[in-house]
């Protein structure tokens, strides 16, 4: 053991206990539960709290049966509370006492130690004592208080101090009793005191102990206030104690200062966890920066993960650094429902990642049932919201780690609104285990019953081995509901890191796989024939590291520069030929080609074979056997983008091949299993898809075959970097494209989705009402078309898979032919027209605040305040319009979420956060040149430069187009390539994206796109060439006459050259000092442009208002024109009335009587078709009358027919007790001598456990009653009973020998046989009366509890403990009533039959002879005493 308790000081309240329970329980399960009657006070409770669990158990049995038993919940409450400092991160009441248990902890040179915030609960455990005072609590808190603000100077820091085995600490021994005068004092003056002692005084935090003062202070009992001044003395002599024993050993409280507190030890903490040992990075360099402060420092930075290292890899690379620095074994404490926190200085508080990943699962298993809400249609979208683990729970550390508890709380908060999305969604909860346990078959059932095999078919498959597991972790006899709880869990993780291989490959770089051994590791299961490069490590360069900012090539740190073998041939080859594979070349790999290649061959056809060993990486690594292996990591997400980094497995399987071949020990890629199994694994049904793996399942694959890592060196895609830059750097559709292994360009599926959603959702707009005159919901069915294809791509939830953008691009042109398009073309979109300005183009609010209020999205622009007046970026403006749109068109809907959250997520691309700003400034061609320019040496190629300068004087002077001046760029960049791959003296283009797209996929597509992309900032031009073109040679040196002195000429012609050098370096001085100067030039010129710029703006703005006016006056005249006209054609109208009032009225009564027949025959067609509708709906209400009354009568005769077979069954229930009754009368005449046996466990046999009456009242609900005799026929079925009256029985006659007792013994067992068969028959009535009726008042009441009689009971245990026994006692008699069979006492009036002598309750004869008139048992005459009595007595 590392550690171990050494003294329980801790004073544990209730209101702790209530702290730590709501920090323990999730917020969903603590909303449900009743607290009305479980104390929260300042009473200490006793030992965890276990009586007070118990009631709130009692109160909330169906919503805590998950935590097992109260005693165990205890126990999990008590570990999950004891860490240091827990009542700053559990939120405890400054004036609660220390409820943490001082640990001792050993270190690697077995020495002890214990944590220094321990100290403090062993002071206060040691003050407490010697206060003498009747106001405990009062005394309880201030010095509590007193002690937490002198704990705080630790800083939550993380140290630890030497004690001794056995011993508390030697300066802590106070006297036994302090001597106090008391004085009377105000309570300013006590409160003024009180505070002085405490050294960090917090208003926010220590206000209660003012409160509880004060109550103390107002009370009205004699001599109060005395005493309170008595302990303010007392506590100021604790005070003063404390002082001095911290001056004398600042070590034991003060943290280490290498000035002030120099003796204090310097410790790391080994953590301990499943035989694995490792540290803390951030504390093991801060041990050492300490240890050695004349060594350079190790920086070190962390945010919300805190990375760990083995601690044999720390003795291995930093042995001389360690030191004095003490390594503290620490065991990961851990509960069954919670992670425990752990300290991280300065005060944070951080959880094992893999703990942390259990904790939330077990939350959103229980607490939400979210996977209870789901089929496995659906699951995309519960997958997108578990996305939002993988970046936190991530693989690529391959190595235990740390999360802090804020991070985990921020996820915690993003699961909850998506939770509460699906709140309305009804779900079954877990039922209760049975008492005597559950089968394999019962949690199958289970997992069916709560709809878990409706997401994951195959869950049932793992219930088994889950179960085995299970079986072994029980604590108790039989397994339990908690056990089911447990069971359940295990079966749902099992399926879903199936679902989500890399939280799966992230438990096992956390050495957790063990945690759920029925989930079968592919990597724990590996084992490779050999593992010579096992702790071989590759190069990794991070995208902040290089430098790729000229698209052809990417530099590193180390000054190699990397190009792709594409640039060095031509775009035909790569569209005609499929097997040419993409791979990496560098300086060494151009300067093998220039030197053992007819590079000018590549120009023509017939240089076929020179091509070869471009076209794969096999094959130039046959041409050049020590070529380095590069392979690229591409980024997929902007948020911890390292660690989401990927590569193409095609790539993986080259890399795998060439670099076994390098260390010789080649392999058969036909006879591999391995590589085999990889390769159908990968393989994907079209070519349209890609799949990519992440950096830790590439680390365990190269483990697999046994690859030296150190041959390989990863790094960014500088095609991918370069489309980071563009799509900030442009408002357009750019997407991140990625050249593929096989030339083609593709795009992540989450790419796909977001170039759907900028280049068809963005420009409609939805909430215009639907005008199409041609379709019907013409809107909705263009929405639905967009969701489907955004769904197609969202398909899978791992974020590896790329497709072909040819694919992409053709539904999309698809959807562009929707009608919508044709009357409203997407040109003409205010998104379109906004993307074709650049980022930071300052617009007019007010001109895009009226676009908005057009396309309806008003309620967005309350959340900013926009100034209309004021100017604003126009990357602002588009963010803006990709968050309505996100909200207007999904509408917070449950089934889209996967889709908007994959939007979110890419989103983050377009804003410029997601590029370092530097990479945006820099990305200058010249600026890049210049570096180039600088060989290894330092000194500058002043002929190249020369040549830069004139380029840049020629387009800053602006004698050549913008064509001609990237050309000049174009070729500059040439040389300079050409002078880093040692002088290549011809160079190619860029291939063009050849066309490799299924003809079912895109059958219309025929145009190819360059792979390389050509970048938009201002000062770089990529321009990618149509043909191949020659680079300007270099200058040579004149020639030297051999005649002529070789020394003084040498001297003669380097002094030369140093001073044509010194005047060339002078010349581009002042030329660069031109070129600073014409800059700022510039920089002035664009300043005047755009200042003109804004006053045009404003003049075309005057002018467009006076535009305005005009056509207003226009308009108007328009109008009183068209009023004229229409009071001349009035006048007309009259003119021509008044010439037709002269027809005669005959002619209009005719037209009258025409218009009334017409009128008519309507009326009479109306009337018809009116009585014909009404006819049929008569019909149709008579069919549906009949239809309702056979249904109805089918009811009846159903009902009926099940109240017949009820009726049945009760009459043959009635008849089987009535045989059961006389076979019990045929028993007792049977066994009338025999007596009672008993056999009994050795200890102390009791009588046989029946259970006890069901209820003291009528219950209020027949459910609750059914319930009650439901326990009770479940108690008796098992026969427990009969099994122990049977030992008793047993066990008596093998005491002793006697006839009488065995007869006894016998009568008492079938007595109780036969009560126990009536109690149990009558359990089965009441059962059968409620299920009937579903009415309580027809129950009828239970007989007594069966058990033996008390003179049998009292004979056992005369016998059992061998005493003496009289004849009298053995003497066969009737015990019981023959008329009630109860058992009948000494002080009972009785009557007996003078003919049968059988013996029964003067009370029950009674009532029999005055029905009777007979004996009951020989039927003899009798009369009732009461009646006759005798005259005898």
């Amino acid at each position: 053991m590392s550690c171990r308790i050494i003294h329980d000081t801790s004073t544990f309240t209730e209101g702790a206990l209530a702290e730590v329970a709501k920090s323990y329980i999730p917020k969903k399960q603590l909303f449900k539960l009743d607290v009305s009657d479980v104390p929260c006070g300042f009473l200490p409770v006793k030992g965890n709290g276990e009586e007070v669990l118990e009631i709130l158990f009692s109160k909330n049995p169906a919503h805590l049966r998950m935590y097992g038993s109260p005693k165990e919940l205890a126990e999990n409450l008590r570990i999950y509370r004891n860490f240091p400092m827990s009542h700053a991160e559990l939120g405890f009441d400054p004036t609660e006492s220390y409820n943490t248990t001082p640990i001792v902890y050993k270190s690697l040179r077995n020495e002890l130690f214990i944590h220094k915030s321990d100290v403090f609960p062993l002071l206060f455990e040691a003050f407490r004592t010697t206060c003498n005072s009747t106001f405990h609590h009062l005394v309880w808190s201030m010095l509590s208080v007193m002690l937490k603000s002198r704990e705080e100077r630790l800083d939550a820091t993380s140290e630890y101090q030497k004690t001794k085995d056995g011993l508390r600490f030697d300066m802590m021994m106070m006297p036994d009793k302090i001597v106090i005068k008391p004085k009377n004092y105000k309570f300013e003056k006590i409160f003024s005191r009180f505070k002085a002692l405490t050294l960090r005084w917090r208003d926010d935090s220590f206000q209660d102990i003012k409160e509880i003062l004060m109550g103390y202070f107002q009370r009205s009992e004699p001599g109060n206030r005395e005493r309170l001044s008595a302990i303010i003395v007392g506590l100021e002599y604790l005070a003063e104690y404390l002082n001095d024993i911290t001056k004398a050993h600042p070590e034991m409280f003060l943290p280490y200062d290498k000035v002030t507190n120099p003796r204090s030890p310097i410790g790391v903490r080994i953590f301990v966890d499943h035989n694995q040992r490792f540290v803390m990075k951030s504390e093991l360099f801060k041990a050492i920066n300490l240890v050695n402060p004349k060594k350079k420092s190790i920086k070190y930075e962390e945010e919300d993960v805190i990375l760990c290292m083995k601690y044999s890899e720390v003795v291995e690379e930093y042995k001389d650094l360690l030191g004095r620095i003490e390594f503290i074994q620490v065991e990961i404490p851990r509960t069954k429902h919670a992670a425990v926190p752990i300290l991280t200085p300065p005060l944070s508080y951080c959880i094992p990642a893999v703990d942390a990943l259990f904790e939330i699962f077990n939350r959103l298993i229980f607490g939400h049932q979210i996977f209870q809400k789901f089929t496995n249609d659906t699951w995309p979208v519960l997958a997108a919201a578990l996305a939002h683990l993988t970046p936190f729970f991530t693989p690529y550390h391959r190595y235990n780690y740390f999360l802090r508890r804020k991070t985990i709380e921020s996820i915690d908060e993003k699961l909850e609104t998506f939770c509460e999305k699906f709140s309305k969604i009804q779900v079954k909860n877990v039922r209760n285990a049975k008492t005597d346990g559950f089968t394999v078959q019962n949690l199958k059932n289970e997992l069916a019953h709560l709809g878990l095999t409706k997401l994951f078919f195959d869950i049932q498959e793992y219930a088994e081995d889950v179960y085995q597991q299970v079986i072994r972790d029980k604590k108790k006899e039989f397994l339990r509901t908690c056990d089911l709880f447990d069971a359940i869990e295990k079966c749902l993780l099992i399926c879903v890191f199936k679902k989500i291989p890399s939280l799966q490959l992230f438990l096992h770089t956390q050495n957790a796989c063990h945690r759920l051994p029925n989930l079968h590791c592919d990597q724990c299961s590996l084992s490779p024939s050999t593992a010579n490069f096992k702790n071989s490590k590759w190069i990794d360069f991070r995208h902040n590291e290089v430098d790729c900012s000229f698209g052809k090539h990417l530099t590193l740190p180390n000054g190699s520069v990397l190009l792709m073998n594409y640039v060095l041939m031509n775009a035909e080859d790569v569209q005609q030929n499929n097997e040419y594979k993409f791979f990496i070349l560098d300086d060494d790999d151009g300067a093998e080609v220039t030197k053992r290649l007819d590079y000018s061959s590549f120009k023509s056809k017939e240089g076929t074979k020179d091509k070869e060993n471009l076209r794969s990486l096999e094959a130039f690594q046959r041409f050049y056997p020590q070529k380095k292996i590069y392979i690229r990591a591409i980024q997929s997400a902007v948020l911890k983008r390292d660690e989401r980094r990927r590569v193409f497995t095609d790539e993986v399987l080259d890399v795998i091949t060439v670099v076994l071949r390098q260390q010789n020990t080649p392999i058969r890629e036909e006879d591999d299993d391995r590589y085999q199994k990889y390769k159908k694994k990968w393989r994907r049904e079209h070519d349209c898809l890609k799949t990519t793996i992440s950096l830790a399942e590439l680390w365990y694959i190269l483990e697999e075959f046994d690859v030296d890592k150190s041959r390989i060196t990863i790094v960014p895609d500088q095609f991918h970097e370069l489309g980071m830059i563009e799509m900030i750097e442009n408002l357009g559709n750019e997407l991140l494209e990625v050249i593929n292994p096989t030339g083609s360009m593709m795009i992540r599926t989450q790419q796909a989705v977001f170039h759907v959603f900028q280049s068809i959702l963005c420009n409609v707009n939805w909430t215009k009402k639907d005008g199409c005159k041609k379709h019907r919901n013409c809107l909705e069915g263009l929405r639905n078309a967009i969701i489907a294809l955004m769904k197609d791509y969202a398909a899978e939830p791992e974020e590896g898979f790329y497709v072909w953008i040819i694919h992409a691009d053709t539904h999309l042109e698809q959807l562009k032919n929707h009608c919508y398009f044709e009357r409203n073309p997407i040109e003409t979109s205010p998104f379109s027209r906004l993307q074709q300005l650049t980022p930071n183009t300052m617009v007019q609010n007010s001109t895009w605040l009226e676009e908005f209020k057009n396309l309806g999205f008003q309620k967005f622009l309350k959340r900013d305040a926009i100034d209309e007046k004021a100017l604003c970026k126009a990357w602002e403006w588009r963010r803006r319009f990709f968050e309505a749109y996100m909200e207007t068109f999904f509408d917070d809907d449950e089934e889209t979420y996967d889709i908007s959250s994959i939007i979110w997520d890419e989103l983050a691309f377009k804003l410029p956060s997601a590029v370092d700003e530097k990479k945006l400034t820099s990305n200058s061609a010249i600026e890049y040149m210049k570096k180039l320019l600088i060989n290894k040496k330092g000194s500058p190629n002043e002929e190249l430069l020369e040549k830069v300068l004139n380029f840049v004087e020629k387009k800053e002077d602006g004698d050549e187009d913008e064509q001609s001046s990237e050309s000049e760029d174009d070729e500059d960049e040439e040389e300079i390539i050409i002078e880093k791959f040692s002088k290549i003296k011809k160079r190619s283009i860029a291939p063009e994206r050849p066309k490799r797209v299924l003809d079912h996929l895109a059958p219309k597509t025929s145009t190819t796109i360059d792979i390389q992309k050509t970048s938009t900032s201002q000062n770089a031009s990529k321009v990618v060439k149509d043909g191949i073109q020659k680079a300007t040679p270099l200058k040579k040196l004149p020639e030297i006459d051999a005649n002529q002195s070789q020394n003084c000429k040498k001297c003669l012609r380097t002094s030369e050259m140093c001073n044509e050098a010194k005047k060339e370096l002078k010349m581009t001085q002042n030329k660069l000092e031109k070129l600073e100067k014409r800059t700022k030039k510039a920089g002035d010129v664009e300043k005047e442009l755009k200042a003109l710029k804004l006053g045009t703006k404003k003049k075309e703005k005057e002018a467009e208002s006076r535009e305005l006016e005009l056509e207003k006056e226009k308009k108007e005249n328009e109008e009183l024109k068209m009023k004229v006209s229409r009071l001349e054609a009035n006048e007309t109208r009259m003119q021509l009335a008044e010439k037709n009032h002269s027809i005669s009225q005959n002619e209009l009564l005719e037209k009258i009587t025409e218009l009334s027949d017409q009128l008519k025959k309507e009326k009479e067609k109306n009337e018809l078709l009116q009585s014909e509708k009404i006819d049929e709906l008569t019909a149709q209400v008579k069919s549906q009358k009949e239809r309702m009354e056979l249904q109805f009568q089918q009811n009846e005769e159903r009902l009926n027919s099940e109240i017949r077979q009820k009726e049945r069954g009760f009459q043959e229930l009635r008849a089987a007790l009535r045989i059961m009754s006389n076979e019990k009368e045929s028993f007792q005449r049977e066994n009338r001598n025999l007596r009672e046996r008993i056999a009994s466990i050795p200890e102390a046999p009791p009588t046989p456990s029946v259970p006890e009456s069901l209820f003291d009242g009528q219950p209020t609900h027949h459910r609750f009653a059914l319930l009650g005799f439901q326990k009770i026929k479940d108690s008796l079925i098992h026969k427990k009973q009969l099994k122990q009256a049977k030992d008793m029985i047993e066990k008596l006659k093998s005491s002793t020998d006697l006839v009488e007792i065995h007869q006894i013994a016998d009568y008492e067992y079938y007595q109780f046989q036969g009560k126990l068969l009536i109690y149990t028959k009558e359990v089965e009535l009441n059962i059968q009366r409620i299920k009937e009726t579903c009415d309580v008042s027809t129950v009828t009441p239970l007989p007594d509890s069966p058990e033996f009689s008390q003179r049998f009971m009292n004979l056992y245990w005369r016998i059992i403990n061998n005493q003496a026994i009289t004849p009298s006692e053995i003497e066969v008699s009737d015990s019981e009533c023959f008329i009630c069979y109860v058992e009948m006492t000494s002080d009972q009036k009785t009557l007996q039959c003078e003919e049968c002598k059988k013996v029964t309750h003067f009370e029950c004869a009674s009532q029999w002879l005055k029905i009777h008139r007979s004996c009951p048992h020989c039927r003899r005459e009798m009369l009732d005493p009461e009646e006759f009595p005798n005259l005898g007595q």
